[in-house]
C-alpha cells in the first residue's frame, strides 16, 4: 500500500514540474505483461491493440487535460506447470478486452513534445468478451509522452495496474506498454 501511495505522489509531482495531444481518433499496439500470484504458470507478452477516441482540453499554454474512450485488447501467452509430471504444458494464447477511460494531465514543451500521466479505469465482463484475464474493474496509473507531427501524434505510455483479481484460473493483473497514433480531425499548419 505504501509503495502504491508513493507511486501516485510521484505521478502528481511529475505533472507539476514538467502536454497536449491532439483530439482525434487513436489506435495502436500494446505489449501486456501479465502476472498471476494464484497459479503456477509462466507468462510471455504478445502483441495486442487499442482503438478509440482521445479528447484534449487546453487549460493553459503548456498544460492540458486529456481523456479517452478506448477498447483495449491485452494479449499474452501462458505456459502452465504440471507439478505431478514435473513439466510445463504447451503454451497457449490468452487475451481479454477492456473498455478503458484514462484521465491525464499533459505538459507541452518546445511546442512539439509532451509528457503525460494520470489514472485510468478499465472494465470487462464475461457476458461481453467471454473468458477474461485480470480484474473485472481494473484501476491503473500511467506515465508517458509523445510528440506532434503535422498529420498525427505519436505516443508511448506505460500502464501500471494496482489491483489483482485473485481467482485460480483467470485472475492476475495486466501492466502494459502502449504505442499509439492520434489522428486529429484538423491537421496542423
Amino acid at each position: 500500500m505504501k509503495s502504491t501511495l508513493l507511486f501516485i505522489v510521484f505521478i502528481f509531482i511529475l505533472n507539476n514540474i514538467l502536454a497536449q495531444p491532439n483530439s482525434g481518433f487513436k489506435g495502436g499496439i500494446n505489449w501486456t505483461f501479465h502476472s498471476n500470484t494464484t497459479n503456477q504458470a509462466e507468462y510471455s507478452p504478445k502483441l495486442g491493440w487499442q482503438l478509440g477516441y482521445a479528447w484534449n482540453i487546453k487549460v493553459h499554454n503548456y498544460l492540458s487535460i486529456n481523456t479517452e474512450l478506448m477498447v483495449d485488447k491485452y494479449a499474452f501467452s501462458q505456459k502452465w506447470y504440471n507439478k505431478y509430471d514435473d513439466i510445463y504444458l504447451v503454451p497457449r494464447s490468452e487475451d481479454t478486452y477492456y473498455l478503458t477511460v484514462p484521465l491525464g494531465l499533459n505538459y507541452l514543451f518546445y511546442n512539439k513534445y509532451y509528457v503525460s500521466s494520470g489514472y485510468q479505469i478499465s472494465y470487462t465482463h464475461s457476458d461481453i468478451v467471454g473468458y477474461y484475464w485480470g480484474p473485472q474493474l481494473a484501476h491503473a496509473a500511467f506515465v508517458g509522452g509523445g510528440f506532434h507531427l503535422k498529420y498525427f501524434d505519436l505516443t508511448v505510455k506505460y500502464v501500471y495496474q494496482f489491483n489483482e483479481e485473485k481467482t485460480y484460473y483467470d485472475g492476475g493483473k495486466n501492466n502494459s506498454i502502449q504505442t499509439s497514433i492520434i489522428v486529429p480531425l484538423k491537421w496542423r499548419d
